[in-house]
């Protein structure tokens, strides 16, 4: 089971120790090894192995700085229980001996306790990039209308990150200290305000036009797909959050396709349909808050590679290989979102 994009991290120390994990999560067996795996990009991820099973623990870092994303995290749980509940495809989350999600444990060594989650370990392999088959499609799209059809409300909505147009606002200054560092990115930056802009008026569209939310998992992609023998499992449950049903399914069908295969898409929104869906067209709008996502994610990178945002040599490299990548493809993404009902019919 692995989770995240990257390569893998450079591991800081101490480990989180394995006695203390198998205790808080009442882990069966003895522990017998801590492995990282390969891929996670925003926490580190192990294998736990005991003798009798083995587990994926994952130690939350919160990169992104949430004042609180520990409530949030609380929120997401609930919803990944109930998503479970409801028959979604996903590896089985194991709660601590007081039914939490999180526990802070002691690490191997000197140092302060480390916030961990546990889940069952899926003999599964990562999805790989790019559109996905026709029945990975289907089956996602399935999936996502069950956990729309829940209506699930958070307790506490004050506990999400709100969503605003800062990053767009502050795109003019921040590829002017990008290209102060670094003129190669700064001047690729500069290349695609224009895209940056129009995701800002799209934004501004879909916020005039904001229905009714409902939690759901928020960032159904690739890089969250396991694929097993039995099928697709979707993991990493951390940021499930409020979102508009039509907005998260074309998101979702847009990148099962990969920006690229519009038979793809269409193979996931008409699962959802008939899985009990709502059909709706679909509108650029749809798309304002994958793309103003994308937008924020691509700044965090920019801000990576050039030292603008403190990260190691490993995290600066990746930020600007991802930077690279989103520059390159963002002004095709803006163009088809802005035209998504051809698209989708070609």
């Amino acid at each position: 089971m692995t989770t995240g994009t990257g390569s893998t991290p450079s591991s800081p120390s101490p480990l989180p120790s394995m006695a203390a994990i198998a205790a808080a999560f009442d882990l069966p067996g003895t522990p017998l090894s801590l492995t990282p795996v390969p891929r996670a990009w925003s926490h580190r991820v192990f294998r736990l192995s005991t003798s009798r099973g083995r587990f994926a623990v994952k130690q939350l870092l919160n990169p992104w700085g949430e004042e609180h994303w520990r409530e949030w995290l609380a929120e997401a749980w609930d919803f990944e229980r109930a998503a479970q509940d409801s028959g979604v495809a996903m590896p089985r989350p194991v709660p601590t001996r007081t039914g939490a999600c999180l526990a802070d444990v002691e690490v191997s060594g000197a140092g302060d306790p480390v916030p961990v989650r546990v889940h069952e370990w899926a003999d599964a392999v990562p999805c790989p990039p790019g559109p996905v088959d026709a029945g990975v499609a289907r089956s996602v799209g399935a999936d996502l209308a069950r956990m729309h059809a829940l209506g699930h409300q958070p307790r506490r909505r004050d506990v999400f990150p709100v969503s605003d147009r800062a990053g767009i606002d502050a795109w003019p200054e921040l590829v002017e200290r990008v290209t102060a560092r670094d003129p190669s990115l700064g001047r690729r930056a500069q290349a695609v305000s224009r895209s940056v802009s129009r995701i800002g008026e799209l934004y501004d569209a879909a916020r005039a036009d904001a229905s009714a939310t409902v939690m759901s998992h928020g960032d159904v992609d690739q890089k969250n797909l396991l694929l097993a023998p039995s099928g697709h499992l979707l993991c990493d449950w951390d940021v499930a959050s409020p979102w508009r049903p039509s907005a998260e399914l074309l998101r979702t069908a847009m990148a099962l396709a990969g920006w690229e295969r519009p038979a793809v898409a269409r193979g996931t929104i008409a699962a959802y349909r008939g899985a009990g869906g709502e059909d709706a067209a679909a509108r650029p709008e749809d798309l304002a808050l994958d793309l103003l996502i994308g937008v924020d994610w691509l700044a965090f990178c920019l801000q990576r590679a050039t030292g603008l945002r403190e990260a190691s040599p490993q995290r600066r490299a990746e930020g600007r290989r991802q930077a690279e990548a989103d520059m390159a493809a963002l002004p095709r993404r803006v163009e088809i979102a802005l035209s998504i009902g051809a698209w989708l019919r070609g």
